[in-house]
């Protein structure tokens, strides 16, 4: 895909070379290793659970197709590319958001599921960096407390090395936000509220509740991902007494005051191993239709115990604009993957249509309707990259100008990437139902979740713009 040489600077053209031969290296069949109807000894040793594959013929869970892409995530982890999603101030190479855009729009272009591993681990490492951001603005032991915080929790994976037995060498990270009733409206004052809460005992916080769709969260072997910022409520003093269920004492759920009691409380696999057994649970792994190799488990925390020291985002209001500042910048990012998916696309259908007459005299390409289909699917996919790489300067710029600019990213992106999806498999025919050919039945499986992930943009992301449109001043015409 041919770019103005002047939009991007050398060293970003370098940095994105660099992924797109990495890419092509370990991703290319990735598809191949985690579609596979069986769970192999060697893949399942990786993960020290041989047990479960005494025989070759065991077809995969969705935690099976998981599991076998570690050693691609190894892989990812030795070329650099979780230091590659930490800015370059906290000991990573990411110079600016921009950076990851085109690392995310490379991997995307190859494959998905795998990747999808690869960049959720640095969407679990974000609320840190912006704790501290956050933190660099502050004078006095507050913010340098929470820069001693972020280093220590940030370390594991600036100084992974893909190396080691088992688990060992590929850290996982997890934002851990979703819960099963839903969390679009978390932060609402007239809504229940999260239903994860946690509640102060001595030295301690007591956890309790459920989680779900948070990528990598349950770890290659269901014991926790190496860090999990686990999104949660801390009831005020002033509130009523929360039970583990998330309910109050009087069986009325907290409202009024959430975006007050929301926090961020870093949960790692070390602190779930000092606990009992039965304090974190994997209740299911649920049967995706595409992203079939990603973890996103239903999860349980019961009277989990973590240590006060390790609340990273306070519950004064803190926690929720943290959890909304990660999901803005995301936004973003999910558009950078909608245009990664829509370069497969595109190119399975080009490639389709400059080699196959299907019984004519001359090529697919010369014909009217193919090539119509062909340039607006390259239109929606250059149009999603403009806009989102403008929303990434913007947001880097002016948080108040650039959200709105990610919203739409993510709003048009992921839409458009399933509709170019759609027209790739109109373009070709019948022959793109077959799963064993051409490579687009299983882009479409994978393609439909865009528009409902990372905040579903009718629940979420419309609502976002919305919330905007209504504000005092607004005329939408700031550039």
């Amino acid at each position: 895909m041919a770019e103005p040489s002047s939009s991007l600077t050398t060293s970003q053209r370098a940095s994105r070379d660099r992924v797109r031969a990495l890419a092509k290296q370990h991703l290319t069949n990735a598809r191949a290793i985690y579609s596979s109807t069986t769970t192999t000894v060697s893949q399942a040793h990786q993960i020290h659970d041989i047990t479960t594959a005494k025989t070759d013929s065991k077809p995969k869970s969705s935690h099976s197709s998981f599991a076998s892409t570690l050693p691609i995530y190894r892989r990812a982890v030795s070329a650099g590319l979780l230091r590659a999603q930490v800015p370059t101030p906290l000991g990573g190479t990411c110079d600016s958001l921009l950076d990851l855009s085109l690392m995310t729009e490379e991997l995307y272009s190859v494959d998905t599921s795998a990747s999808l591993t690869i960049l959720g681990t640095g969407l679990g490492l974000t609320p840190l960096i912006l704790a501290a951001a956050g933190a660099a603005k502050l004078d006095g032991e507050a913010g340098k407390g929470t820069m001693q915080l972020v280093q220590r929790f940030l370390r594991p994976f600036l100084e992974a090395s893909g190396d080691g037995e088992g688990v060992e060498g590929a850290p996982l990270a997890s934002l851990v936000f979703s819960e099963p009733q839903g969390s679009a409206n978390f932060a609402a004052a007239e809504s229940d509220g999260l239903q994860t809460v946690a509640v102060e005992d001595g030295e301690d916080f007591v956890l309790n509740g459920e989680k779900i769709w948070a990528t990598n969260s349950s770890g290659w072997d269901d014991r926790g991902a190496d860090l999990q910022c686990v999104v949660c409520r801390i009831p005020s003093a002033s509130s009523p007494k929360a039970t583990t269920n998330g309910t109050t004492t009087n069986g009325t759920s907290p409202t009024n005051n959430n975006r007050t009691q929301i926090a961020i409380l870093l949960v790692t696999r070390a602190d779930i191993a000092r606990n009992p057994l039965s304090a974190y649970s994997i209740l299911s792994h649920p049967s995706t239709l595409g992203h079939r190799a990603v973890n996103g488990p239903h999860q349980r925390f019961t009277n989990l115990r973590v240590p006060k020291s390790q609340l990273l985002a306070p519950p004064d209001g803190t926690g929720a604009a943290l959890v909304e500042a990660t999901f803005t910048g995301s936004a973003a990012i999910v558009a950078a993957m909608s245009v990664g998916i829509m370069r497969q696309a595109f190119s399975i259908a080009l490639d389709w249509a400059k080699s196959d007459t299907r019984g004519s005299r001359e090529k697919m390409i010369e014909k009217q309707s193919v090539a119509d289909l062909l340039v607006g699917i390259k239109t929606k996919m250059e149009v999603t990259r403009a806009i989102a790489r403008r929303a990434i300067v913007a947001f880097e710029k002016s948080e108040k100008v650039g959200s709105e600019l990610c919203y739409h990213s993510k709003l048009y992106g992921a839409e458009a990437a399933v509709e170019s999806v759609r027209d790739a498999m109109y373009a070709v025919g019948v022959g793109s139902y077959d799963r064993g050919k051409f490579g687009l039945a299983g882009l479409w499986e994978d393609v439909i979740v865009m528009p409902v992930f990372d905040g579903g943009n009718v629940g979420v992301r419309r609502r976002q713009v919305e919330a905007l449109m209504k504000g005092e001043g607004y005329d939408g015409l700031e550039d």
